[in-house]
């Protein structure tokens, strides 16, 4: 373990300044001690606050190394993210909050309920951005693609589900990354929304009003997510690149706290793109359940490769989680 100021910071020399004692609790623990840390991208802001992200094109960290913070968690790949699970609330309500006049301004309006949307799946279902950007659409009334259709696409499909009343996100096996792991056996991944803080209004509003207003005159690509279909543009298909940089645009227009206009939703929050949502995910659920297999569930993936690559507990987070279970029965008595 090094203190902050006995590491070399690289071209981030500013950080120094945000850490005044043992008190801030950041510590970087390298495989080599004289590893560079440089290259991450860091954010200005309390420690509570600080994401380390690894600059684009860069994921694979040195192997073995943790960088970690006084919260209590590591990612082995480099990042450092406060919990904002416990804040996408803040984030969702900031868009909703600065909803355009679908009247006035039907495209803004359209473009911040996409925005509203792409949030609220990416954190509900923890899909890769491939997945989440390939996802079908089935609006209400119409029949649904088959799964051996879907199988043929290696696509998933939002559907609505009349038995469950609700809307339904169906993929197959074969669509994922990982499609042979354990997790899957063969069988696809089917979840049914949660109609929770408005989700389905707002769902029906985009597919029913919005998603056509975002597609113009282009054809329909038939993918949930579609591009604001300008004159310079004929596809309205997002790509790995376009689809980054919706996201992107959209932390940065409703997620990062701006002092001087007082918007935003998080402070020291940076930029980032949809895969870091898996890495929130999972470092969420264990810390919440101190479970490995709970968070796989969570990205569709195996107990070893969360273990493995996503999170590690310190100590006083292990002991911690085993007192809340045993002060239960102190509180029941």
């Amino acid at each position: 373990m090094q203190q902050v100021q006995h590491v070399r910071l690289g071209r981030h020399p500013r950080i120094q300044g945000q850490f005044h004692s043992l008190e801030d609790d950041l510590f970087v623990v390298m495989k080599d001690k004289g590893q560079d840390i440089g290259h991450l991208t860091i954010t200005a802001g309390a420690a509570k606050h600080l994401i380390l992200q690894l600059s684009e094109g860069h994921r694979e960290f040195q192997k073995g190394c943790t960088v970690a913070q006084g919260t209590g968690f590591a990612l082995d790949d480099g990042k450092v993210m406060s919990p904002v699970v416990n804040r996408s609330r803040r984030l969702t309500d900031e868009i909703l909050q600065r909803m355009p006049d679908e009247r006035r301004y039907p495209r803004a309006a359209a473009e911040a309920v996409r925005g509203f949307l792409l949030l609220r799946l990416g954190l509900h279902l923890g899909l890769r951005q491939k997945n989440l950007r390939q996802l079908l659409l089935c609006p209400r009334g119409h029949f649904p693609r088959s799964e051996r259709r879907l199988e043929e696409l290696k696509r998933g499909e939002l559907r609505w589900n009349d038995r469950e009343r609700g809307w339904e996100v169906l993929i197959p096996a074969n669509a994922f990354k990982n499609a042979h792991s354990s997790f899957f056996g063969s069988k696809p991944f089917r979840l049914v929304l949660p109609d929770l803080m408005g989700l389905y209004t707002h769902l029906d509003a985009y597919v029913e009003r919005h998603r056509s207003v975002l597609l113009g005159n282009a054809r329909d690509p038939e993918t949930f997510f579609v591009k604001t279909v300008k004159t310079t543009s004929k596809d309205a298909a997002y790509d790995q690149t376009t689809f980054y940089e919706a996201w992107r645009l959209t932390i940065q227009r409703y997620g990062i706290y701006n002092p001087y206009t007082g918007r935003g939703a998080i402070e020291g929050l940076l930029p980032h793109g949809p895969h870091n949502v898996r890495d929130v995910l999972a470092t969420h659920i264990l810390k919440q359940t101190g479970s490995y297999e709970q968070a796989s569930y969570a990205i569709q993936d195996t107990p070893d490769m969360v273990a493995r690559h996503y999170g590690r507990f310190l100590p006083q987070d292990k002991a911690a989680l085993a007192a809340k279970i045993l002060n239960q029965v102190w509180q029941a008595a």
